[in-house]
């Protein structure tokens, strides 16, 4: 069964647009822009180190009318006149939004991180700061097993993961230092595993972890279980795979050897990919 595109208002909407969008590239997801009188299909984007230190992002779009693989920075007039509409596709089975998944996220993060180790509570001062934040994209469940002990997870933790049952789809809610994201170097100080083929208003956390340790629910039972067995206080690297603002593009940031920089243009492009293929509901998703 699939759903409906989502589709976004822009002047309805109670966050930056530029947040909005990046979920859905992060996950790889293209994201159809309307105007008044044309469309065009964005497939990544560009974070760019200004010269006061902050950050700015343009996006990459398809345009029929011009040609695929043009940037568009919604700083500067576009030609097409004011965004209007934000439309997603999502995957057959995905039922749940970014913006719900990274809400639950977040509130697990809120109650975990107060009563955790001296780490967690840290990180929780430092999220106050702006310092750290989540950053939330959809994988299948495959795929971020697959690429658990390659991003830094410890045996026991990887392992864990592993052998916990997850639908095809999973959000992944990451707890994120933001220095260190900008860099390129591992930066995911937690996450929180959600079921994207659940419904919104039932949905709960398949798995979650800080530095402190890991808690799971247990399939079909209302039970959660928790272990400190499972604590790991290092950074590991993002689910999310693109170069970074600060970065050196000759450098992969998940241990994956080096990759070739552009000829030409930024090196901080986010292409879009079509999503690992995974079996069907194996109980085995910035």
């Amino acid at each position: 069964m699939r759903v409906p595109p989502v589709v976004y208002p822009v002047s309805s909407l109670t966050e930056d647009i530029e947040v909005v969008v990046c979920r859905y590239l992060n996950s790889k997801f293209p994201v159809t822009v309307f105007t008044s009188n044309h469309a065009f299909l964005l497939v990544g984007y560009q974070v760019e180190r200004n010269d006061d230190g902050t950050h700015s992002i343009s996006f990459l779009r398809h345009d029929d009318g011009v040609g695929p693989y043009k940037m568009v920075n919604r700083d500067e007039l576009d030609g097409y006149g004011d965004w209007e509409y934000l439309v997603v596709p999502l995957p057959p089975k995905i039922y749940m939004v970014a913006e719900r998944a990274e809400a639950v996220g977040e509130a697990q993060f809120d109650t975990i991180l107060p009563t955790g180790s001296d780490v967690d509570r840290v990180l929780r001062a430092r999220m106050n700061a702006g310092e750290v934040v989540v950053r939330t994209a959809a994988v299948t469940s495959n795929s971020f097993k697959r690429s658990l002990l390659k991003r830094g997870y410890s045996d026991e933790v990887a392992m864990k993961y592993q052998t916990l049952q997850m639908s095809r789809y999973v959000w992944v809610v990451e707890l994120t230092e933001k220095k260190a994201r900008n860099a390129g170097e591992a930066c995911v100080y937690g996450e929180v595993i959600i079921d994207a083929t659940d419904h919104p208003e039932s949905a709960r956390p398949l798995a979650w972890r800080t530095p402190a340790g890991m808690g799971w629910s247990v399939t079909d039972r209302d039970l959660d279980q928790y272990s400190e067995t499972y604590a790991m206080d290092n950074p590991v690297y993002s689910v999310i795979t693109h170069i970074h603002p600060d970065q050196d593009p000759a450098k992969s940031h998940a241990g994956t050897g080096p990759v070739e920089a552009p000829a030409a243009g930024p090196s901080t492009v986010t292409p879009l990919e079509d999503p690992p293929a995974s079996p069907p509901m194996s109980h085995d998703s910035e």
